[in-house]
């Protein structure tokens, strides 16, 4: 049973808006303006015209597996500059 709660977790669609930082240590990491919780991203291609200090708005799944090390990762479907 408890699979099928992470299999729920994982497919999950998110949109988070907030800052990109430096705090990630193998992934991009972002904190979410509202809450401040930390986030990872992925894949790289998707970041390649960002930097940290970019205020954007990602959409995408939350990750079942990630290589992030920290944050809650987002699967990214798209990001722009918010």
């Amino acid at each position: 049973m408890a699979h099928e709660a992470s299999q729920e977790t994982a497919s999950k669609s998110i949109t988070v808006v907030g800052t990109l930082t430096d705090e990630g240590v193998e992934c991009q990491a972002m904190r979410e303006n509202k809450t401040n919780k930390l986030y990872t991203l992925v894949p790289r291609e998707k970041l390649v015209d960002f930097k940290n200090g970019d205020h954007v708005k990602v959409e995408g799944t939350i990750a079942e597996i990630s290589f992030c090390q920290q944050g809650t990762t987002i699967n990214i479907s798209s990001i722009i500059r918010a």
